[in-house]
Formats: C-alpha cells, structure tokens, sequence
C-alpha cells in the first residue's frame, strides 16, 4: 500500500471524529455554564431569615454577613397556596445586599401585605441565585454559519435548569427555570407547520414577549439582547417545619432523601393524600391540575379511564391494608363505588 493511500486512509476515518471532537470542543466553550456553587444550609438559612421576617412584618436583624458575589440580580418568589404570589428582582454589590434589598421590598409587596395572618405564615418564600450566564445559541458568527438554521437558538436552553433573561436600558429582566415551564415555552417551538404534533426547543418569540412586558418595553426584544442562566435554588421548607435548613431545589424538586423503609412509607402515604386531594365527590379522580392557573379536568368527561381508575383505588386499597391510616377508608369506599358504577354502565 503506497503512502498516499495510506493517509488518504487515515484521513477517511480520523478526520471526520476530529472535527466532531473539535466542534464539541468548541461548543462546549463557547455555551457552556458551570454548574452553581451552592450554599451550604447555614447560608442558606441566613438567607431565608431576613426574607421571612420581611414577610412577617418583623424587625429586621441588621446587615445580612454574606459576601458572595452573584451574576445577575437575587430573584425571590412567594409561593402561597401553590401558586407564585409575588415575585421581587433585587440587584446588589454581593449576596447580602441582594437580600437586604429584596426584604424592603418585601415589606412593601402590596400582595404579601394583603395576606391575611395565617396565609403570611403558611406561604414559602424561594430564592434563585444567579450563579452564571451564558449566550443563547444565535448570536455567534461562526455557529450561525455552520449550524442548521433556526435550530441553534431553539436547543441551548437546559429545561428546568435554565432561565433566560435580558438587560433593557441598564435594568436586567428575569425569567427563571421553573418560569419558562409555566408559561409552556419549553418544547413548544414547531420547525415544521406541517406537523403539528413535532415540537421542540423554546419558543423565542413569545420568550421575548414576555420579557418585554415585564421590563415595560414598548416593542419585542431582539435574539442576540437575550443570555441564559443558571441560578442556585432553595426554598423554604413548609411551616411547621422550618427548624431545618431551607430544601435546595434541582428541576424544582428537593434532594432526593435517603432510602429505607420510612422514607418509602411517607412517600406512600403521601401519594395517597395527593390522589385523596385530587378526587372529586363522585369518587373521580382529577387526573390535571395546572398548579399555576388552578384550573382542573372536569372529573365528568367522557374521556375517562376505568383501568387507570381502577389501578390508582387499588393502590389506595393496599395502602390502607398496610397503614391502617383511618383517613383513607371513605376516599377508597367512594372510589369503588363509582369503579361499579362505570363498570354497570
């Protein structure tokens, strides 16, 4: 074999893997956002602190002794009954003057203030740190040119894990990770009118919509006014329970706690209070719930299994033959009940 042929060889199988490892390289640099620092729980909870005596209308206990630089404004939500109740953007030199600012504001919520005593007590407050930023996927020469066009800036957002926001005149808007859920821009945008049922990636249109209207700009957002970024998330745990440091979030969800028999007992028992919660008087389940708008099934459509009724009862039955919990007995009877009723039908 001649040498030519040799290299012509060699460059049939290693040039395409090197180029695909240098454009991955290269992405990777360019896109990438590390992962957050996180607090650990004593920061947390002197973080949570001033937030909570804000909304409790207590006085506050000085300075916040936390010098941790951030990349963008604190962003704090309060939660009350499921759904966010106000929402306060507060810039600072460091974390404790973020947090400082977003008390005062706080205080003066016209939302939190109309709480009434019990709701005040029982709404959570959630803390997004921004850790990093990174560029949506449009707005570089070179990936514009080699990138299939409109797909670059559709996939560079990480759902659940990255928010998108934008800098108007001086003043940065923020639209979290948990944000672009409920709003349903995720996995929203359609390549093709055709087929309706293929979506994909983040609908930039109605993203730059949204922060247009929450920075009070009279027209849209251009692409390349949009970054990305990834934040550092907790809230505070439910009352009654706040001895314990605030709950880091992932996705929206809590570290997963550790597996033994009563972890797995009480995440049992909880499923059964959540499905109990979600059954109507007929003994239906209310199988969607939009946590954001309140808006639920209604438990007499047509569309209604009888195997998904009848697997969740019996789910409930082996619950209660377990735990013995008096609370799940009637749910069940009502469960079954309408089980024979859909099944004489």
């Amino acid at each position: 074999m001649t040498r030519g042929r040799k290299l012509a060889l060699a460059a049939v199988w290693m040039l395409p893997s090197a180029t695909f490892l240098l454009v991955t390289a290269l992405v990777y640099r360019a896109y990438r956002i590390p992962p957050p620092d996180r607090l650990d729980d004593a920061a947390r909870a002197v973080v949570i602190a001033p937030l909570r005596a804000a909304i409790d209308d207590r006085e506050p206990g000085g300075p916040t002794p936390i010098r941790v630089r951030q990349a963008g404004p604190l962003a704090i939500t309060v939660w009350s009954n499921g759904k966010p109740l106000a929402r306060v953007d507060a810039p600072g030199a460091d974390l404790g003057a973020s947090v400082d600012a977003a008390a005062l504001a706080l205080r003066t919520n016209p939302a939190v203030r109309a709480l009434p005593a019990q709701d005040r007590e029982r709404a959570r407050v959630q803390v997004d740190v921004i850790t990093g930023t990174g560029p949506l996927g449009n707005n570089d020469a070179f990936f514009d040119l080699i990138a299939v066009p409109g797909i670059g800036q559709m996939l560079a957002v990480n759902s659940g894990v990255e928010g998108i926001g934008a800098t108007i005149a001086g003043k940065t808007t923020l639209l979290l990770p948990h944000e672009l859920v409920t709003t349903k821009v995720l996995a929203a945008k359609r390549p093709s009118e055709t087929l309706q049922d293929f979506a994909m990636g983040v609908d930039l249109d109605k993203i730059r919509m949204n922060l247009a209207a929450r920075a009070g700009a009279m027209k849209g957002l251009r692409p390349d006014q949009l970054f990305r970024f990834r934040t550092d998330t907790f809230v505070e745990r439910p009352a009654g329970q706040r001895t314990g440091a605030p709950l880091q979030l992932y996705r929206g969800i809590p570290v997963v706690p550790k597996l033994d028999a009563q972890t797995l007992r009480a995440a049992a028992l909880d499923g059964g209070r959540f499905l109990v919660a979600h059954m109507a008087p007929s003994g239906r389940y209310i199988y969607e719930h939009d946590l954001a708008t309140g808006i639920q099934t209604d438990p007499r459509s047509n569309n209604y299994s009888m195997p998904r009724h009848a697997g969740t009862t019996y789910f409930l039955a082996e619950l209660y033959r377990i735990t013995k919990e008096a609370w799940l007995r009637e749910p069940i009877e009502r469960a079954f009940a309408h089980l024979a009723e859909l099944m004489s039908n």
